[in-house]
């Protein structure tokens, strides 16, 4: 027998290696590849703003930006006005805007992470020239507000309130604002506490004791879009707000120092170039003025550490369910009007799915409520693996949960997600050394098919679910005009 020829041994080494190569190219290419991540950028010192070299900065881009670090984003800042960005992030334009106030209409085009980055207030500053006490005060007045801001529909409800009207002037930026009052173009102007601390003083406008609803600041995306950019925003907020030596609490102190303004006075400037002989006496007032203005940092920087820890994230725990994390009753249907509303408009379905735990009550009869509630979370969580991120579940009672199915093309795609669901409940749940068995009755309702509007969807969703908890439970049904009227078990 022949032995292979140092010609032929060489060329196959050679494939080898060359095939090799070409695999190493191409992991350390994916490896190479880094996720570009769009982010809206706006004027809103001390928060978010352009720098005097042109760069983004303020505590929102310091926070990212150590974040993409770590994560191995590339971060693209978009410049655009507030309004705008809000409208492009909503369209996917943009993946994050930074410093946006959490509410409940917006949760209707906007997703938000659950841990905030910082809190603030909305407060009215005047003109000199105008002695403002009161709400009363700026009747008919002038009001400079940012154009689609926290502050305006807020303002609008105060003002309604006392039945008094007032002329607001649209701007794009809070120092438009400060500015056009400067220029007797407005009155006064409703700003947020912290681009008033930072911002303030060089404006020469005054303080009005009118204070209005504490908001708190977050990360948003377009709705269903960049959950996961979502998660990855909490998981470090999480890390760096409990060690008081992170970024987190670097940031913010740099963010509630006082802008230079504030720090060296131009009149003091001035005097130290005309009088070279006081210039110890002055070097003395500038120490004190700084020392001064470090103590009111500090304790600016602890009341806002109080804050956070006093109230922190009371609008996220006011519209999702405390024990399973889960949208609650309120925020859920304010899902299903927002997909209604789009269903309509694109002429496309969706479905709500109704779940009821069957045997849940004996389990929580037997070990406990702290038993209970653990087998609660355990569900919502395998709930919450079974769905598209552009879809929700929440929590509505004790052992019922709803979802909503948006963009679906008929009612089977409803019942394939419907059994996935009952299959996970279905799954033994391990709690401390128990092994629990649980199941679900599912009850299915699509629009159009099954009612023009969210009350009947829901209501039929109910209907069905009941119908296959009538059957013995463990089991998933679509409506059908023919099934019973509900009847919870016990009415």
């Amino acid at each position: 027998m022949k032995r292979p020829g140092f010609p032929l041994l060489v060329t196959v080494f050679a494939t080898l290696l060359a095939v090799a190569l070409l695999a190493w190219l191409l992991v350390a290419g994916g490896k190479g590849e880094r996720r570009l991540v769009t982010v809206g950028l706006y004027e809103n010192a001390p928060k978010i703003y352009t720098a005097g070299n042109g760069r983004p900065a303020g505590l929102f881009v310091e926070l990212l930006d150590a974040m993409a670090r770590l994560e191995g984003w590339k971060l693209r800042y978009v410049r655009c006005a507030w309004a705008d960005c809000l409208k492009q992030v909503e369209r996917g334009e943009l993946d994050l805007m930074p410093d946006v106030a959490f509410s409940v209409e917006r949760t209707q085009h906007y997703d938000f992470h659950r841990i905030s980055v910082t809190s603030q207030w909305s407060q009215v500053y005047c003109a000199p020239r105008l002695k403002v006490l009161s709400l009363a005060d700026l009747a008919g007045k002038r009001v400079a507000i940012l154009e689609g801001g926290i502050q305006k529909p807020l303002f609008d409800n105060l003002m309604a309130s006392e039945n008094l009207r007032y002329r607001p002037i649209l701007v794009s930026t809070f120092d438009q604002g400060f500015a056009a009052v400067m220029a007797g173009e407005a009155d006064a102007v409703a700003t947020n506490s912290l681009f008033a601390a930072y911002n303030g003083r060089k404006y020469k406008l005054l303080e009005t004791p009118i204070i209005f609803r504490p908001s708190n600041l977050y990360f948003a995306t377009g709705k269903g879009r960049n959950a996961d950019l979502l998660r990855r925003i909490d998981a470090h907020l999480a890390d760096w707000r409990i060690d008081a030596d992170s970024i987190y609490f670097e940031a913010l102190h740099r963010a509630m120092a006082a802008s230079p303004e504030m720090l060296v006075p131009h009149w003091m400037m001035w005097s130290l170039l005309g009088l070279g002989g006081s210039l110890l006496l002055l070097g003395s007032l500038s120490l004190l003025l700084r020392r001064q203005v470090g103590q009111r940092t500090r304790a600016l920087e602890t009341i806002t550490r109080e804050l956070e820890s006093q109230r922190a994230d009371l609008e996220h725990l006011a519209h999702y369910d405390v024990l399973t994390d889960l949208p609650n009753r309120a925020l859920f249907f304010g899902h299903v009007e927002q997909g209604f509303a789009e269903a309509k408009r694109n002429a496309s379905r969706l479905a709500l799915i109704f779940i009821d735990l069957d045997r849940f009550k004996p389990i929580n009869d037997r070990f406990g409520h702290a038993v209970g509630d653990r087998v609660l979370q355990q569900a919502a969580r395998r709930m919450s693996e079974c769905i598209r991120a552009s879809d929700t579940v929440g929590r509505i009672g004790g052992d019922e949960f709803v979802v909503l199915l948006r963009d679906i093309s008929c009612a089977e795609d409803a019942a394939r997600v419907a059994e996935k669901i009952r299959a996970a409940l279905s799954q033994p749940m391990s709690v401390d050394e128990l092994e629990l068995s649980l199941s679900a009755s599912l009850g299915i309702a699509v629009y159009p098919e099954h009612g023009e509007d969210e009350g009947e969807i829901a209501k039929n969703a109910d209907r069905a679910m009941y119908y296959a908890k009538d059957r013995g439970g463990n089991q998933v049904k679509v409506f059908d005009p023919a099934m019973p009227p509900a009847c919870p078990l016990g009415a």
